[in-house]
């Protein structure tokens, strides 16, 4: 047995929560505003939570507020929490589950759309530490198998082809890399 010396620091449990609709999908905000209070009775009683993931499952034909993403996510970061989108992905209404070809032509420009605006509040919120595309490509998805008469959820068809949310997402990432403020070209005056 061997005394004295250093001792390891007790280890901390982490917790974090994930849920879907807890980033004001729904539009009303109500899970949101109810996940917030629990969260937050929670930490006041000492509960270890660390994170929240808001999985981003969204269906085209729905529409979202992306203000509200970015709100909430704001909001659970102000209560000291890392935040996360651990599941992005946007279905619409398709042919099959073998083709999956949107049957609303407006939801090709929605997908992109929605996929690029959860990026943007992930990326406007300092606190947040990650954003997952949930799945690869249309063919091995989940949303065929759980929503009958929907599909075309993923950013690579079925054919594993990019989609236009793919390009979306990868020109966010690459603005995003030059942020704003190194853009920016502050005027020194010369001594």
């Amino acid at each position: 047995m061997r005394t004295g010396g250093p001792t390891r620091p007790a280890r901390r449990p982490c917790c974090s929560n994930n849920d879907y609709n807890i980033g004001g999908e729904d539009g009303t905000n109500a899970k949101s505003d109810a996940v917030y209070a629990y969260v937050k009775q929670l930490r006041a009683e000492g509960v270890p939570i660390h994170g929240i993931g808001n999985q981003g499952h969204l269906d085209a034909q729905y529409g979202w507020n992306p203000a509200l993403l970015r709100r909430d996510l704001e909001r659970y970061a102000s209560l000291g929490l890392k935040v996360a989108i651990t599941g992005a992905d946007a279905q619409t209404f398709v042919n099959n589950a073998t083709d999956q070809v949107p049957t609303d032509q407006l939801s090709v420009f929605a997908q992109p759309y929605e996929y690029s605006e959860m990026l943007k509040a992930a990326l406007a919120v300092p606190e947040c530490i990650s954003y997952t595309v949930w799945g690869f490509t249309d063919s091995d998805s989940w949303v065929p198998g759980a929503f009958a008469g929907e599909g075309c959820a993923g950013i690579y068809d079925v054919n594993q082809q990019p989609k236009a949310a793919y390009y979306s997402l990868q020109s966010d990432l690459s603005l995003a890399a030059f942020e704003a403020p190194r853009r920016v070209h502050t005027y020194m005056p010369r001594a």
